[in-house]
């Protein structure tokens, strides 16, 4: 595995001694990341490449994602209550400023379903804390002129403050600081500009290709300008992402009413396929594997979605490693578990154990981090794993 240059430094300069000043304040002990994790690592609940760092004491924690080549050079917020996840910077610097910045940025500010009580937020405004002075080097050159237009805002009120605000957020996207992070919440703030929106989702999207949430309020913003093609394209592109990337507690788009078991099963972008009935295979812009899997669900009771997943990536995993292609096994088995999800938990002791066996066989740079994930299912649900 293969540390980012801030994470490196991170380590070296012991800043994870300190507590935190901001929500996540709760560094882990390096020494215990990959010895002993038992006690930051959520096994079958967190997907198999995220490595915790930083926890907020309430389960949710800023994760270091490791790639098939074995690097860890982009960090995560992971929310325990529901699994969902959404980058927060491709340097841990990053992930520390926005988790500073964020309650000054425009729009809600709300990062769950219901915000944390937390005395820290805003305690290091004034850029003292070890932390903050480390994060603004470790960002980018352009974070220490931002670092001032933060801590100014807390003289101004009114109009001052909200032209601040977006002065913060804007200097944030220009540098790429947590710039996907950023575009979320702009897009929350401006949930009746469409063309606003979709600038900042498409930028996202293409950012972040991964993101459904980004994909759906592109797709929103097309179908409000009077582009249902365009609109389609991007709920197939939503569809094929994970159910955990949609941010649907914070900011679900409107205009699609789903059932009981299509809530349940959260695929909101599959929804508006059914109810358009589009033709997937006429999409020409996913791959002939995403038609397949979505034409699958559009096709398949919202009721079995999960399982049907599940045994779509299954089956694509054991294609690719027939094929010779590891990291597409290994990506397609992590579908399988971490798409929809799925029940009931024992399947995670499975799941995790194929991970661990066949990126180990292929020499995917995730395996030791897959093999520690099975390890401490197995230590934490005795039986079931």
């Amino acid at each position: 595995m293969t540390l980012s240059s801030d994470l490196i430094d991170w380590i070296d300069q012991a800043l994870w001694r300190h507590t935190g000043c901001g929500e996540f304040h709760e560094a882990v002990d390096p020494a215990s990341l990959m010895d002993d994790p038992a006690d930051t690592i959520w096994p079958g609940l967190m997907p198999p490449d995220f490595l915790p760092l930083i926890g907020n004491g309430r389960g949710d924690w800023i994760c270091g994602r490791v790639s098939a080549a074995g690097t860890v050079d982009r960090f995560v917020h992971w929310y325990h209550g529901g699994g969902d996840w959404i980058p927060w910077g491709n340097r841990l610097g990053e992930a520390v400023l926005f988790d500073v910045w964020c309650p000054l940025l425009p729009g809600p500010g709300r990062r769950h379903a219901i915000e944390p009580d937390d005395p820290r937020a805003g305690a290091c405004l004034s850029g003292d804390h070890p932390w903050i002075q480390w994060a603004a080097d470790a960002a980018h050159p352009g974070a220490r002129e931002l670092m001032q237009f933060a801590l100014a805002q807390t003289s101004l009120s009114g109009d001052e403050k909200a032209t601040a605000s977006l002065g913060l957020a804007d200097g944030m996207i220009r540098h790429g600081i947590a710039e996907v992070a950023v575009r979320c919440e702009m897009i929350q703030n401006h949930r009746d500009d469409w063309p606003l929106i979709g600038k900042h989702a498409s930028a996202a999207a293409q950012t972040d290709p991964d993101l459904a949430w980004a994909w759906e309020w592109l797709a929103m913003s097309h179908d409000s300008l009077g582009q249902p093609a365009s609109a389609a394209n991007c709920f197939a592109k939503a569809a094929c992402c994970s159910a955990f990337t949609d941010q649907a507690v914070r900011m679900r788009p409107p205009g699609v009413e789903l059932g009981d078991a299509e809530n349940q099963a959260a695929k909101l972008s599959v929804a508006w396929l059914r109810q358009q009935h589009t033709r997937v295979d006429e999409l020409a812009e996913i791959s002939s594997i995403q038609q397949r899997y979505v034409s699958m669900l559009v096709q398949t009771d919202p009721s079995r979605w999960q399982q049907s997943a599940h045994d779509f990536w299954l089956q694509a995993a054991e294609a690719s490693a027939k094929g010779g292609n590891g990291t597409e096994a290994v990506n397609c088995l992590i579908r399988s578990g971490w798409d929809l999800g799925i029940q009931p938990l024992s399947v995670y002791g499975d799941v995790l154990n194929r991970l661990a066996a066949m990126a180990g066989r292929f020499g995917d740079g995730r395996a030791r981090l897959c093999q520690i994930h099975a390890d401490c299912f197995r230590q934490r649900y005795q039986g079931l794993g």
